[in-house]
């Protein structure tokens, strides 16, 4: 009998030691309850660095989160509160049965690259960089449900015809949204 408490005082205080989590208490997705996502107006961290990133792009990268976040069917609902119509939705209660989250987007490193070294030495020399920060909250609460950084490359140097001057940060954007899709689906 000694030997069995012995044994069970043993198991316990290892139990203790490493801190196993129960199975009940396994995380649950912390995206799971929500059926509709606000996108806010994506910000840029202050930086020297960040400077450089081309006026507008942050605009044109809300827009393509919330593209994406429809054609792929993550969320029943995708609001985009800078327009009229979804800005009296957002700012009245949601509708019986609709839970939110909003999306804070921040882009908090971006190197523009250099053509030239795309052009002549290839194998990444010269990449556009750009990294995000994601951070989802719910809106009731303000509790912060889930944060992501995504990083998004363009390695290229072929333009497309008709394209801008500012085509790799396009790209490097895609993979950036592309990212955000994938972390959403895993936590969902």
């Amino acid at each position: 009998m000694k030997h069995l408490k012995t044994t069970a005082l043993l198991f316990t205080i290892l139990l203790f030691w490493f801190r196993l989590p129960a199975a009940s208490q396994t995380p649950a997705k912390p995206l799971a309850n929500y059926n509709a996502i606000v996108v806010e107006k994506v910000t840029i961290e202050k930086s020297p660095q960040n400077e450089k990133f081309p006026e507008g792009y942050d605009a044109a990268l809300q827009r393509k989160i919330i593209e994406e976040l429809r054609k792929k069917k993550v969320f029943a609902d995708v609001i985009d509160p800078l327009i009229e119509e979804a800005f009296k939705r957002y700012n009245n209660p949601p509708p019986p049965g609709e839970r939110r989250v909003v999306l804070w987007t921040t882009i908090i490193d971006f190197k523009p690259g250099n053509r030239a070294l795309r052009y002549a030495v290839g194998w990444g020399a010269g990449a556009t960089k750009i990294k995000v920060r994601f951070v989802f909250k719910d809106p009731v609460s303000g509790e912060e449900k889930l944060m992501t950084t995504a990083q998004g490359k363009f390695l290229g140097f072929i333009s497309v015809v008709g394209s801008s001057r500012n085509h790799a940060v396009n790209e490097a954007s895609g993979d950036v949204v592309d990212a955000l899709i994938r972390d959403i689906k895993k936590n969902r």
